[in-house]
């Protein structure tokens, strides 16, 4: 038996063999999430939540070495991208993920604002900022909530007309 070392140099003291991407439970459930989630289906909380655990089991699988992928960056200081009908494409965007600590969203984000060849520092920076952003607008939209409850609106809701009475 030995240690796994992932291609981040990281070694989780497990002693089982790595399972190749390919053939790995945890991916294939984390792809049939993002397969519902891309094809506009409405996700439920415990969808989401579901999705959003199995992205995190593969990340940690990745990092530790026990999910191993056949995507290397030519260059890890550069951030690039296969074609989105490349099968390396999600192995890359999880690659990159991992490598940076950060979601799909995310990571997507901050490409799309700098383009192809963008140094990894210059998408760390990105991607913290849109992290922030992201953060900001889930903590207005709480506050909305609460603001419409505190309004009478229990289901969050504004109301379209005020109700008046004699």
């Amino acid at each position: 038996m030995f240690s796994s070392v992932s291609a981040f140099g990281w070694n989780d003291g497990a002693d089982s063999a790595p399972e190749h991407y390919s053939r790995s439970q945890y991916v294939r459930d984390w792809l049939v999430y993002t397969a519902l989630a891309g094809n506009n289906m409405p996700l439920t909380a415990h969808l989401r939540a579901s999705q959003s655990g199995a992205f995190e089991r593969v990340c940690n699988g990745v990092r530790r070495g026990t999910i191993t992928l056949d995507y290397a960056p030519a260059n890890d200081a550069i951030v690039e991208m296969p074609p989105i009908n490349h099968p390396h494409h999600m192995q890359a965007m999880l690659y990159w993920c991992v490598r940076i600590d950060c979601s799909m969203s995310v990571l997507s984000e901050a490409y799309a604002q700098l383009g192809r060849s963008a140094s990894l520092d210059q998408i760390r920076q990105v991607s913290k900022r849109v992290r922030q952003e992201e953060e900001r607008e889930r903590a207005r939209k709480q506050s909305d909530k609460g603001w419409m409850r505190t309004q009478g609106h229990s289901n969050g809701a504004a109301a379209t007309m005020p109700m008046f009475r004699p």
